[in-house]
This record gives structure tokens, sequence and C-alpha cells, in this order.
């Protein structure tokens, strides 16, 4: 593994877990807008 910022971690891993919180929360903002617009169509 990397520490790249002398802490003593995983950065590696702390990289891919910040990807993955990313990606949920863009999931999650996406999935919202879908929401709005299906009331929309009501």
């Amino acid at each position: 593994w990397e520490d790249d910022d002398g802490d003593g971690d995983d950065d590696d891993n702390k990289m891919m877990m910040m990807m993955m919180m990313m990606i949920m929360i863009d999931i999650g903002e996406v999935s919202k807008e879908v929401k709005t617009d299906l009331d929309i169509v009501k």
C-alpha cells in the first residue's frame, strides 16, 4: 500500500473510499432528481 501523507494508513484505500462516497452521493442526487421529474409528470 501507499502511505503518501505519512500518517501510517493506506492512502490508496482512502482514495477508494472517497471515490465510493462521491459515487454514492452522485447516485443519491440523481435519484432525487428523477423522483422530482416523476412527480412533475404526474
